[in-house]
């Protein structure tokens, strides 16, 4: 049997509230929300994934929390949000999955409305593989801010990226798991 062939999906963009992401922000990052045809609500989030830019596969969260792939994710990949990030600048934030990269994005744009902030996320979990197929992205920035999960696996792949990117790297910690949860519990201030 053959997988059925890639097609680029049309969901509305809608806000996420059980982490208090609003639809402005998943808009930007183009993530679309499919819901049940019977009650309305929600059943997986969309977020795309590209490759040098062109949309290559959709990572997808069938809530709560079952993932899979539809498209082609092997190989090099962009990081997500990478396609509608600025492409260089003083200050890169990478987080450690899609919903952090949305709220950290939103904690930030909220308080520096004037600019666009280069904020992107690991697309294969907290997996660094995918940050040696972006170093010249990466590299274009004049800091980079690692921000994985407060957790054991994520302070590992947190060390593990900075030992790749060297000096211009550091690491970022907060009393809360992530950024969803700094977000949730109105902890911007001390995000930002």
């Amino acid at each position: 049997r053959t997988k059925p062939a890639f097609s680029e999906k049309s969901f509305p963009t809608k806000g996420i509230p059980d982490r208090a992401i609003r639809a402005d922000i998943a808009t930007y990052y183009k993530v679309m929300t499919s819901s049940s045809e019977e009650t309305g609500e929600p059943e997986a989030h969309y977020y795309p994934i590209t490759r040098k830019g062109k949309l290559c596969a959709y990572k997808v969260r069938k809530l709560p929390k079952q993932f899979f792939t539809e498209g082609d994710m092997k190989g090099s990949i962009d990081l997500f949000g990478q396609s509608v990030c600025p492409s260089s600048g003083k200050r890169l934030l990478i987080t450690g999955g899609e919903l952090d990269c949305l709220a950290a994005f939103q904690m930030l744009k909220d308080k520096y409305p004037q600019y666009t902030p280069a904020v992107v996320s690991l697309p294969k979990g907290e997996n660094p593989s995918s940050i040696a197929d972006n170093l010249e992205f990466i590299h274009k920035f004049e800091e980079v801010i690692i921000y994985t999960d407060m957790d054991e696996p994520g302070r590992k792949a947190a060390n593990d990226i900075c030992k790749l990117l060297g000096p211009k790297c550091k690491i970022m910690s907060t009393s809360e798991k992530d950024a969803c949860d700094m977000l949730k519990t109105n902890k911007q201030t001390e995000f930002i």
